[in-house]
Parts: C-alpha cells; structure tokens; sequence
C-alpha cells in the first residue's frame, strides 16, 4: 500500500506528484515536503491522498491537515450515493479547484448518505 501525494492540482490541472511508501512513521517528513513544495492552486496547496479501504487516509489526512492547518474534503461528501464513482470530479474542480484558483472560497454541497441526498453546504 501507499500513500500518494500530490504538491500540486492532479493532472487535469498540471500536477506532478511524489510517492510516500507504507511505514512513514508519522508527519515529520510530509508537513516538510508540503512546506517546501510551491502553490499551484492559485495561493493553495493541494494535497490528495489515495489508498485502498483500510488503509489510513482519513487518520492520516486529519493529522496531516492538523499539522498544516489545512482545510479537509472527504470523498465520501462529494460521491452521489452508491453509484457515483466518476462524476463527483467535476463538482470538486467547478466548486472547490476554479473558485480557490481564482482568490475565491471554495464550497460544495455535502452528500449525506442517511437521507440519500446533498444536504448543507460547506464550508
């Protein structure tokens, strides 16, 4: 399993990315290469984590957030329900990626997976 890291927007946006292998130990080394790493979002960061279930994304995106004082965006908030794999991509570039590029705050509406349906807004 690993971690994927990106210093940039992911390709749509011109990304170039860099691997943490499994076993890290903690939030030293990628709080330092977040730092050094130059915005391509506009005046942002962006960071993307990739893993399998199971795998400690979300332990370790809230630390790494912590660490940083980054904002957080899950997923599971901008999937569709069950059957939408693909086409949240778009809602997270339109809403968040182009507003934050542009100076402006990003937002989205969150999917609540109890009522089956995108409920109050974020942030």
């Amino acid at each position: 399993m690993t971690e994927t890291l990106l210093g940039a927007a992911p390709a749509q946006l011109g990304a170039a990315g860099l691997v943490l292998p499994d076993g890290n130990g903690g939030l030293g080394e990628p709080t330092a290469l977040l730092g050094a790493a130059p915005a391509r979002l506009g005046a942002t960061k962006l960071v993307l984590i990739d893993g399998h279930s199971g795998a400690g994304k979300t332990t370790f995106a809230e630390g790494l957030s912590r660490s940083v004082g980054g904002e957080l965006v899950h997923t599971d908030d901008l999937l569709d329900g069950w059957d939408d794999q693909f086409t949240y991509w778009k809602r997270l570039v339109r809403n968040v990626f182009e507003s934050i590029a542009e100076g402006r705050p990003g937002g989205y509406w969150r999917y609540d997976w109890l009522l089956g349906k995108f409920v109050s807004g974020w942030p």
